[in-house]
């Protein structure tokens, strides 16, 4: 008589074997490849950008525009004045953007108890001027800021809109100007890497 003798799956199949070997040594010639190169990393530490850097408003203020950027993602166009205070101001990578910083000093201040107003038209003139911007127009406790413009550099008109008792205005003024000194745009890279772009000296 024949005897049968039975086939068994205890043993995994050479061809797959093979195929798990081919797949791990690529997998790690990848890995190395990486580790050694840099590969997969495309951040640059060097900023590839042009930005246009100058003196403005006799030296006051200095204006930055992007000429053309490549890898930055912001600007920050700084300076310092004479008098050692700094002002800075943010610039869009976008070529073509523009950003300006100014000597001027800018200030608040709140006028009181302003009574002779109450019809449309009305205009209160301000005590301390330039006035830079209107912030609070206060009535009693009520914020009417709405019912005033600022219509020059010293007054607000009055819309009439509402019954006044007596009003408090809040509002930023020009308490002084110094000239820049110094101006720099600093490039922001992706990671968080700064660097100087570009610096002068615009004091004189």
């Amino acid at each position: 008589m024949f005897k049968v003798q039975e086939k068994t799956s205890d043993a995994v199949s050479p061809v797959i074997g093979v195929i798990l070997l081919v797949a791990v040594t690529v997998a790690l010639v990848a890995l190395a490849t990486v580790i050694v190169f840099d590969i997969g990393s495309d951040v640059s530490d060097t900023a590839d950008a042009t930005v246009q850097l100058e003196a403005t408003n006799g030296g006051n203020d200095a204006t930055a525009t992007v000429i053309r950027n490549e890898n930055v993602d912001t600007f920050t166009l700084s300076g310092t004045t004479i008098n050692g205070n700094n002002v800075e101001a943010s610039l869009a990578g976008d070529a073509g953007s523009t950003a300006t910083i100014s000597g001027v000093s800018i200030t608040e201040k709140t006028d009181t108890e302003i009574t002779e107003i109450d019809t449309n038209g009305d205009n209160v003139t301000l005590a301390n001027t330039p006035v830079d911007s209107l912030k609070t127009v206060v009535n009693g406790s009520a914020d009417i800021t709405e019912s005033f413009t600022l219509i020059n550099s010293s007054t607000i008109e009055y819309d009439g809109s509402n019954t006044l008792t007596s009003i408090n205005v809040t509002y930023d003024y020009e308490s002084g100007s110094e000239q820049l000194s110094t101006a720099t745009v600093i490039a922001n890279l992706a990671g968080g890497n700064s660097e100087v772009l570009t610096s002068t000296d615009i004091s004189g």
